[in-house]
C-alpha cells in the first residue's frame, strides 16, 4: 500500500512545481537573463580582475612595480594614440618632440628621410648630438611600453597635469587637419568601437601625452645642475678679495709715447679685425677686437612643387596597401543605417574596399612624397646658403650687391648640384654587370628621345654597355634583382594594365618562357 502513496506524492509535488513555475514565470526569465548578461559582462569584468593579479615584470624608482596588466594597457593606450596619428603629430614639432615620437612609436628602424632631417636639423643650430646618440635611440632595449608608463610617473610626479577637457579641445581642432576633414565624432567613434572602451578613457590617454610633451620641454629646457656646481657658484658669488693699488695718471706716460701712425693702426686693426671684441686670450690679453656682428640673415626660400612632382617616386602598391590597412578603421570606416530605407534604424559600421579608395589614397600619399622632398631641399638648401653666407668675407661695415650676387650664383650651383644628384639617384637601377664599377641608370637619348638603360661610365667612354626599356608607360627602379638571373629590374607601369617588373637581362630565361608563350 506504500507504493501508491508515493507515487501519488510525487505526481501532487510535480504539478506544485509546474504551477510555480507558471506564476513565476517572468521572474525566473529574469534571473536567466542576468546570469546571462553576467556572462558575458561580468565574465570580461573578471578577466581584467584576474589580469591584474599577474605577476610584477620590472621595478623602478623606490617601491614602483610595472605588472603585466600595466604593460597590457600601455600597449593599448599607445595603439589609442598610433590610431590618432599623435606619432606624426610629435616627428612634426622640434627636435625633442621627434626624439619623443621615436622613443614612443619607432618600430626600432627609421626612415632615411627623419635620420637626415634630424642630421640638418643638429647641424643648423649647432646641437652637440653625435650621430652614434642618434643610433643609440634604435638599438634599446625595452619596448615603447616601459618608456611610455616611466615618461607618465616622471610627469605625475612633477605635478604638471592635463584635463580631459583640454585634451578634447585640442582633439576638435587637430583631427580635421590631420584626418582630411574627418570629425571629432567620427574619428572617436570609430576608435571606441574597435577599442571597446568610453570616451573618457580616449581623453584621459591624450591628456597623458600633452602631460608628457609639456613635461619633456621643461625638461630639455632647463639645465640639470650639480651640487658641486652649485657650491662653485656659491663660492664665487662670496669670494671676497682685498687689493692694494697705486692710481698713476696716464697722461704723464702718454705725453712720452709718440703718436702711433697710420701704419701702425692699419697694422693693428688688420691684426684684430677678425676677432670679436672683449675676446681675450693670450695672443691678445687686452681684448682688442672689431669684428661686427651677423647681420645678414636667409629671409626665404621658394621651391615649386611642380618641380619637385618630377623627381618623387609615385606610391607603390604595397605601399598603397599598407596604408590602407593601418587607416581603414579610421579613414575608410563609417557608421550608417542598418536599414537602408529606415534612417533611424541603429548604425552599423561600413568599411570601404580598396578599389573604391585606391586613387585617393595614391593621390594623398604623393601628396605626402611631395611635401617631404619639398622639406629636404628647403632644409639643404637653407644649409647651403647660411654655409655660403658664413664663407662670405666682407671688409666692410656693409655688403655690396656684386658680393651677394656672386655669393647667390655659388649657392644656386651648390643647390644645382644638389637636385641633379637626387634626380639621379632616383634613377639609379643597380650596378653595372659589364664594368662592375658603373651604375646603371635610366636615360633618354637626345637625338632620338627613346629612354634606355645605361651606364654611368659610359660619359667617361670606359663603358658602352646599354638595354632597351618600353617606351610607353612609366619605369622606375624597383631597388630589386631578377630570381632566375640576378640582374636588376625595372618597375613598368602601362595605363589600362597592372604594374609589372622586367628584367634587363635580354638573355634571362624568364623572357625565353613569354616568347614561347
Amino acid at each position: 500500500m506504500a507504493q501508491p502513496v508515493w507515487a501519488g506524492l510525487n505526481r501532487s509535488n510535480d504539478m506544485n512545481l509546474v504551477k510555480w513555475f507558471r506564476k513565476n514565470n517572468k521572474k525566473v526569465m529574469a534571473v536567466v537573463v542576468i546570469v546571462i548578461m553576467f556572462g558575458f559582462i561580468g565574465g570580461g569584468a573578471l578577466r581584467q580582475l584576474g589580469r591584474r593579479r599577474t605577476g610584477t615584470i620590472a621595478y623602478f624608482g623606490a617601491k614602483n612595480k610595472i605588472t603585466d596588466y600595466d604593460l597590457a594597457m600601455a600597449r593599448q593606450e599607445l595603439d589609442i594614440l598610433g590610431m590618432l596619428r599623435a606619432d606624426a603629430l610629435l616627428r612634426s614639432q622640434d627636435l625633442h618632440g621627434i626624439f619623443l615620437g621615436e622613443l614612443l612609436f619607432s618600430d626600432q628602424r627609421a626612415s632615411v628621410a627623419l635620420i637626415n632631417r634630424l642630421k640638418q636639423t643638429i647641424r643648423t643650430n649647432q646641437y652637440q648630438i653625435s650621430e652614434k646618440q642618434i643610433n643609440d635611440l634604435y638599438r634599446r632595449q625595452a619596448p615603447p611600453a616601459i618608456h611610455w608608463l616611466l615618461l607618465q610617473n616622471e610627469a605625475q610626479n612633477a605635478g604638471i597635469r592635463i584635463s580631459n577637457e583640454q585634451a578634447g579641445e585640442l582633439l576638435g581642432r587637430i583631427i580635421p587637419q590631420l584626418f582630411q576633414g574627418q570629425t571629432y565624432k567620427q574619428l572617436i567613434g570609430a576608435i571606441i568601437t574597435q577599442q571597446r572602451i568610453p570616451e573618457q578613457q580616449v581623453l584621459t590617454t591624450v591628456a597623458k601625452l600633452l602631460a608628457i610633451m609639456q613635461y619633456s620641454a621643461i625638461v630639455c629646457s632647463n639645465e640639470d645642475l650639480t651640487t658641486r656646481q652649485i657650491m662653485q657658484m656659491a663660492s664665487n658669488e662670496e669670494e671676497r678679495i682685498s687689493v692694494e693699488f697705486v692710481k698713476f695718471d696716464s697722461a704723464v706716460f702718454a705725453e712720452q709715447q709718440e703718436a702711433p701712425g697710420e701704419e701702425k693702426i692699419a697694422e693693428h686693426f688688420n691684426k684684430y679685425k677678425a676677432i670679436a671684441p672683449g675676446t681675450v686670450s693670450d695672443e691678445n690679453p687686452h681684448g682688442f677686437g672689431y669684428k661686427l656682428p651677423d647681420r645678414v640673415q636667409l629671409e626665404y626660400i621658394a621651391v615649386k612643387l611642380d618641380e619637385v612632382k618630377t623627381i618623387v617616386k609615385r606610391p607603390t602598391q604595397d605601399e598603397m596597401g599598407t596604408y590602407y590597412s593601418r587607416n581603414k578603421t579610421q579613414l575608410f570606416t563609417e557608421q550608417v543605417p542598418s536599414d537602408p530605407n529606415d534612417p533611424n534604424s541603429p548604425t552599423i559600421p561600413k568599411t570601404k574596399s580598396f578599389a573604391e579608395v585606391a586613387n585617393s589614397i595614391s593621390q594623398q600619399l604623393l601628396k605626402d612624397k611631395i611635401s617631404a622632398t619639398a622639406t629636404n631641399i628647403l632644409q639643404e638648401a637653407r644649409t647651403l646658403t647660411e654655409a655660403g653666407l658664413e664663407d662670405l668675407k666682407i671688409e666692410s661695415a656693409e655688403v655690396t650687391t656684386e658680393q651677394l650676387k656672386e655669393n647667390e650664383k655659388v649657392i644656386g650651383e651648390r643647390l644645382s648640384r644638389a637636385l641633379k644628384k637626387e634626380r639621379l639617384e632616383e634613377r639609379i637601377i643597380g650596378p653595372c654587370p659589364i664594368c662592375k664599377n658603373g651604375q646603371l641608370v635610366i636615360l633618354r637619348s637626345r637625338i632620338s628621345g627613346k629612354r634606355f638603360v645605361g651606364c654611368t661610365n659610359y660619359f667617361e667612354g670606359t663603358c658602352k654597355t646599354s638595354f632597351p626599356l618600353p617606351q610607353k608607360g612609366l619605369a622606375k627602379p624597383t631597388g630589386n634583382v631578377c630570381r632566375s638571373c640576378g640582374w636588376n629590374t625595372v618597375r613598368i607601369w602601362l595605363k589600362g594594365n597592372r604594374p609589372w617588373n622586367l628584367c634587363i637581362n635580354p638573355l634571362c630565361s624568364t623572357k625565353k618562357k613569354v616568347e614561347k608563350r
